[in-house]
């Protein structure tokens, strides 16, 4: 039965973190692919995972040396891109390969097999701890409430950074915002989904939103939507389906959602009903 399955403990942990994981996902997500930092993503994930393994092998939490390390990639990149006048997927690239070299090295310094290491670089919901989600609820509030301090100034970067700097605005200090605001989100996810895959659970529910509206409020709404039902999903399947880890289970839905909404998309029905009348219009002309 449905209730007996959250009857235990470990399964209301479960659900608790990847509904608050996926708020804060389906939030950022937004900034990231409006903004076109999915990359970012991917190379903040990495180093998040080497923070955490270091956390193992000095003995301090894995989740709080994840976001030290995810706030070094993160002003690592922003300081390079600006000062070293470097395109960002180059200085993401560098640092990328720089923080899983730093990975591979700590997980070799582990004695023997260490399955902590590995449940944050593919998730392990089910073994979520209290302390783990106190955590995880912490940084879920602060990514909540930073988004929606800053968002007209996300907005403003996201959109036009030129106009942004003819307003006024402090361009750089708001990026370096948005990219702390990227590595908590990705270090409250990682211990739900894993490193691997958390820059699906970003990044799918709201290019799935994308599909839908081109207004970024309803746009943050649908993808906080879609990303809570994936999240759902995939814990509540998990406990049916035992054999099959949640944290796939939650990006295997975020990611048939994007392709779904692409599929009946009505921006795309009204680009190719455009595309057709345009056609239409050159091969009249041409008679």
């Amino acid at each position: 039965m449905f209730t007996d399955i959250f009857s235990y403990p470990f399964m209301q942990r479960a659900l608790i973190s990847a509904v608050l994981t996926a708020l804060a996902c389906g939030i950022v997500g937004i900034f990231v692919v409006m903004r076109g930092l999915s990359f970012m993503g991917a190379g903040i994930a990495h180093s998040a995972f080497a923070g955490a393994v270091f956390g193992i092998l000095v003995g301090i939490n894995p989740l709080l040396m994840g976001l030290l390390f995810s706030l070094a990639m993160s002003f690592g990149v922003g300081y390079t891109t600006r000062k070293g006048h470097l395109r960002e997927d180059v200085s993401i690239g560098m640092l990328f390969s720089f923080m899983m070299a730093l990975a591979i090295v700590f997980i070799k310094l582990i004695p023997g097999y260490n399955s902590e290491a590995y449940s944050y670089l593919f998730g392990d919901v089910l073994g979520t701890t209290w302390d783990s989600m106190i955590l995880i609820t912490l940084m879920a509030i602060l990514v909540i409430a930073v988004s929606f301090l800053f968002f007209k100034e996300f907005q403003a970067i996201i959109f036009d950074e030129d106009m942004a700097l003819a307003m006024g605005l402090p361009v750089s200090l708001i990026f370096y915002v948005l990219l702390s605001l990227i590595a908590i989100t990705i270090v409250s996810s990682m211990s739900t989904v894993g490193a691997i895959l958390v820059f699906a659970l970003i990044t799918a529910p709201a290019a799935a939103a994308h599909q839908i509206t081109h207004k970024i409020g309803n746009m943050l709404l649908i993808s906080v939507a879609f990303a809570e039902i994936s999240a759902v999903g995939g814990v509540v399947s998990s406990g049916f389906f035992t054999f099959l880890p949640p944290g796939s289970l939650i990006v295997f839905y975020s990611v048939s959602i994007f392709f779904i909404t692409m599929y009946v998309s009505p921006k795309r029905k009204r680009l190719r009903h455009s595309e057709k009348r345009y056609g239409e219009a050159i091969d009249d002309t041409s008679k």
